[in-house]
């Protein structure tokens, strides 16, 4: 699932790095929250479906860390950074096992078809399949074929298929498909 984002090369050097930096603390802060905590719910004041998203997880049971970052009257741009850097659109913004899950809605559909169980009985950056039918290995930027290779190899045998866009510049695709018996299939586009 490439998203589309404005290629680097159209981006003026000279401005490069403040977009790099923009707001990168909550980036940053949030990032960190994931790797500490199995689920996290970032959020914001004021907005009902935060809330609606960690009485689910409470009902189900579950857990979670949440993050709040001001409401409808503050703090707009800081959440304008998450949005970027996740591509999810609305508040909350739901990580599981270091994967975005969704927001309120996705949350009570995974609790409801059994999906968050098996989300949380995994190993982090284990591949599952999801109801969506997207298969997912791990939030972060991979930043090699070789670590994407590594990452794959340790992941479960349920991995079947899973697209990666090596950079936007290169347009490399990597595919790759395991059996039981762990054999590697790439082609590049």
């Amino acid at each position: 699932m490439p998203r589309t984002i404005l290629d680097e090369a159209h981006i003026h050097p000279a401005i490069r790095e403040k977009i790099s930096t923009h707001h990168h603390d909550i980036i940053d802060e949030v990032r960190m929250a994931i790797e500490k905590h199995a689920v996290v719910v970032v959020g914001m004041s004021q907005n009902p479906m935060p809330k609606k998203a960690r009485k689910a997880l409470d009902a189900a049971g579950t857990a979670h860390h949440y993050l709040e970052y001001g409401s409808y009257f503050n703090s707009w741009r800081r959440r304008n950074a998450l949005k970027m850097w996740t591509g999810w659109p609305t508040f909350p913004m739901v990580f599981v096992k270091g994967v975005l899950v969704g927001g309120a809605d996705d949350v009570a559909k995974l609790i409801a078809s059994g999906e968050m169980k098996k989300l949380l009985a995994c190993r982090k950056f284990e591949a599952v399949e999801v109801s969506c039918g997207v298969h997912l290995l791990t939030p972060f930027h991979i930043v090699s074929p070789d670590m994407f290779r590594g990452l794959i190899f340790i992941a479960t045998q349920r991995v079947t298929k899973i697209g990666y866009r090596h950079s936007p510049v290169q347009q490399v695709s990597w595919k790759y498909q395991t059996t039981k018996h762990k054999r590697w299939r790439g082609s590049t586009a």
